[in-house]
């Protein structure tokens, strides 16, 4: 759980600076600097199921312009409750479903430092269908399947990375190239969109 913590990190010079203190305060400060981390963590997970299970139910209702629909500007009010609960449905499947990828791959076995990269893999497959929406041009696309493609390659990355099989191009670490993988496999998808439209 220790790899990729050496002497050159950030947060080992901060608990080597503060060392000096009594027992107690270099304990206090050891746990406050895990209950950042972990809360970090875990604030990243929730938003992005949130954001997964939306834009699932979103794209799958066939809701084209989400931030109209997000501020209250459409009126259909029956609809807008089905879709909620549609999407806390979606949000315990695809719990249940990284559960068991968790479990099947024993992602245990990553270190802490490769677990940020699995989280950035899912903030960089919703990058550019963001763009597209705030820029009004998500008629041009299914942000759906830029995610599913931009998932599916860091997901690739991260399986690659769990069997331990040798990397290409003098790359230390699969998981240094999965966000770019998944960016760029999101931006094939978008343009295959919006070439059929």
């Amino acid at each position: 759980m220790t790899e990729g913590v050496n002497e050159s990190n950030v947060l080992t010079k901060v608990i080597e600076l503060f060392s000096n203190l009594s027992p107690w305060a270099y304990a206090a400060l050891v746990v406050a600097l895990l209950i950042v981390f972990f809360a970090a963590t875990l604030s990243t997970l929730d938003g992005q199921l949130l954001a997964s299970a939306k834009a699932m139910i979103f794209d799958a209702a066939k809701v084209r312009n989400a931030r109209d629909f997000l501020l209250g500007r459409q009126n259909d009010s029956g609809n807008e409750e089905r879709l909620f609960k549609l999407s806390d449905v979606a949000m315990v499947v695809i719990a249940i479903v990284i559960c068991g990828v968790t479990y099947a791959f024993h992602a245990g076995a990553l270190s802490l430092f490769d677990m940020v990269y699995v989280a950035v893999i899912g903030q960089m497959s919703l990058v550019l269908p963001t763009l597209f929406m705030l820029y009004g041009l998500e008629r041009y696309y299914r942000g759906f399947m830029g995610i599913l493609l931009g998932l599916t390659a860091g997901g690739v990355a991260v399986v690659l990375n769990v069997m331990q099989i040798p990397t290409i191009m003098g790359i230390d670490n699969w998981l240094y190239i999965a966000p770019i993988a998944t960016l760029l496999f999101g931006f094939l998808a978008i343009r295959v969109g919006m070439n059929a439209s």
